[in-house]
């Protein structure tokens, strides 16, 4: 009977290792899942940040085909207007 309660005891203590180790690894997997949560959060913020960035530039460089297309059209009917000066005599 002695032989048993130690035997039974032996095998509660291993029981008992075995749980804290469960729990030493569940925690170490909650951890491990916290950070790799953040770091996902984290990424998904950069790729909003990157894609409004991608967005202004796509606007500033419209704006500046806008911009110079409207120049090279101002510059085309100056050029035209000094030719047709020239051509009424008014030039040199």
């Amino acid at each position: 009977m002695a032989q048993d309660n130690n035997r039974l005891d032996r095998i509660e203590a291993a029981l008992e290792t075995m749980r804290q180790r469960m729990e030493e690894m569940q925690q170490r997997a909650d951890q491990t899942q916290h950070r790799m949560d953040q770091e996902f959060d984290h990424q998904m913020q950069l790729n909003a940040e990157l894609r409004t960035r991608q967005e202004l530039q796509s606007q500033n460089i419209t704006n500046l085909i806008t911009v110079s297309e409207n120049l090279l059209e101002a510059v085309q009917m100056m050029t035209s207007e000094f030719r047709q000066h020239r051509s009424d005599g008014h030039g040199a």
